[in-house]
């Protein structure tokens, strides 16, 4: 099956979900942010996956909606935290209606996603359910930990990774091991393809990272710089902070304190203190550093791999 259509049979499942008219400030916000579209990566990627060892069928399809669906609701929530306005390009939410209402619809999605893994008739069922429960947790955990971030003055590098590692890269290395579970496939090749998706994730997400502050708004589907506006302390903001002179160090803690309104102009004057110490370029070989370890952990799986590492390359590889 072409990358096409994995992408059309999630969309086509995804359309035809039937959610209640009433109440309606309750399902029109969920349609309404399921509509507005996104890459669908998770659930494209655990489909590829589960293909690598059989043919598509109806359990696989309910986890990887299941996924999706549990992935907008972490989306529709950390966008009330972030106060974010825009999300892919298009109003949250939170800013179409109001916060109250964006929670209640998260609250339902994450339902929603657990109905779909309800639907699953295989025997390992049990076993798919507890494990994404340990996932929620962890996905939660790495929200925590962001969130915690925001008050904190000495977030390392470590700090950093660990915390992505939970928020983001844990649920798409998820996507990989729920197919793998449920296609049959030997243990190891279930580790492999986890571990994977994992270092992936954080490579995707390093990625995101650098894009947020030096990509292009109309490609990246979000308003650039929106990670300095909300003083997210990514890991440019903790190595520039590490590099920086005496001078540099004080503009930044003034502009990521708590107190500070961050304006287009002061956007700008950190993006330039991040190219002028590097951080950009490091940033990059940080996540090509990932990149490389998932590779050598596709290389362990012992059916051909190319779809999955296929898509996971036209991902990290995509121009901003």
């Amino acid at each position: 099956m072409e990358l096409i259509n994995f992408e059309s049979l999630v969309n086509k499942h995804l359309s035809a979900i039937k959610f209640p008219t009433s109440p309606k400030n309750l399902y029109e916000p969920i349609e309404y942010f399921i509509s507005i579209g996104g890459k669908r990566v998770r659930p494209i990627a655990s489909l590829i996956t589960f293909s690598l060892f059989k043919e598509i069928n109806a359990d696989i399809i309910n986890a990887s909606l299941a996924i999706e669906i549990f992935h907008n609701f972490t989306l529709a929530h950390d966008d009330i935290m972030d106060d974010s306005k825009y999300r892919r390009g298009k109003d949250t939410i939170n800013k179409k209606w109001n916060n109250n209402i964006a929670i209640l619809s998260g609250d339902a999605l994450l339902i929603k996603s657990y109905q779909f893994l309800n639907k699953i008739s295989s025997e390992k069922k049990d076993d798919i359910i507890n494990f994404f429960n340990e996932i929620a947790l962890k996905v939660c955990e790495g929200q925590q930990m962001d969130m915690d971030f925001e008050t904190k003055n000495d977030v390392t590098i470590d700090n950093y990774l660990l915390m992505i590692e939970l928020k983001t890269a844990v649920l798409f290395a998820a996507s990989l091991k729920v197919a793998a579970i449920l296609s049959g496939a030997t243990n190891n090749d279930i580790d492999s393809l986890y571990n994977y998706g994992l270092n992936i994730g954080i490579a995707f997400q390093l990625r995101d990272d650098y894009l947020d502050t030096f990509g292009k708004s109309d490609s990246f589907g979000k308003i650039i710089g929106s990670d300095i506006k909300s003083k997210k302390k990514t890991v440019l903001f903790i190595n520039a902070m590490q590099k920086s002179s005496d001078e540099d160090r004080i503009f930044l803690e003034k502009i990521y304190s708590e107190k500070s309104i961050v304006n287009n102009e002061d956007v700008q004057l950190v993006t330039q203190i991040f190219k002028k110490y590097g951080v950009d370029e490091y940033c990059n070989q940080l996540s090509e550093s990932y990149y490389e370890l998932a590779s050598s952990n596709i290389k362990k799986v012992s059916v051909p791999y190319d779809k999955l590492k296929n898509y996971s390359e036209l991902l990290f590889k995509r121009k901003n």
